[in-house]
């Protein structure tokens, strides 16, 4: 192999080093936090019953992670929920997780991160929580507002519209390179 040839595969090899992994060093912050002086379960979320929760990235974000405030009845659940992040309300799965009903704690916050999610930005995202396998009396549950807390987002409940929203947190990502290039912008 010829030296030029060397030199440029040693190049784009550090090229391609620099942008996986040093472009994903960074922070993580809150950058919605559902605010309501009232929150209320949804009811049991037994086997098949799924919410969908629409909220939105403002410009020039990097949606990193959400956060869904859950309820167990102060009991041991059955069952698994898989929650996921959709580009639609019932389509595109961007990432997904199942987690066991029984590990949820109770009036707690599951956090649900992911990659941050690139060339996406000041789109609509759709976070879903479906129960698979839990009866009634064996179930969790999810809180939501009584007011329409984001204007911006919507609450469906097996596909009907609800009043209020999920009681969520989302989070963002910002590279340290963002920052600093930032600083002089």
């Amino acid at each position: 192999m010829r030296p030029v040839v060397k030199v440029l595969l040693v190049a784009a090899a550090i090229i391609a080093f620099g942008y996986i992994f040093i472009g994903n060093l960074g922070s993580q912050k809150i950058e919605f936090e559902t605010n309501s002086a009232e929150i209320v379960p949804v009811g049991e979320l037994t086997d098949g019953t799924e919410i969908i929760q629409s909220f939105s990235i403002g410009k020039s974000k990097t949606l990193s992670a959400v956060a869904i405030k859950l309820a167990t009845y102060i009991r041991v659940n059955e069952g698994k929920i898989i929650v996921s992040v959709r580009r639609s309300a019932h389509g595109d799965t961007i990432y997904s997780k199942s987690v066991d009903a029984s590990s949820i704690a109770d009036n707690e916050y599951l956090v649900h991160r992911f990659p941050p999610i690139r060339f996406m930005k000041n789109d609509t995202y759709y976070l879903s929580i479906k129960s698979i396998g839990a009866g009634p009396g064996r179930a969790i549950t999810a809180y939501k507002t009584s007011d329409d807390a984001d204007p911006d987002g919507e609450l469906w409940i097996d596909g009907i519209p609800q009043t209020g929203d999920l009681v969520i947190k989302t989070y963002t990502f910002e590279p340290w390179f963002a920052r600093i290039f930032n600083l002089f912008t």
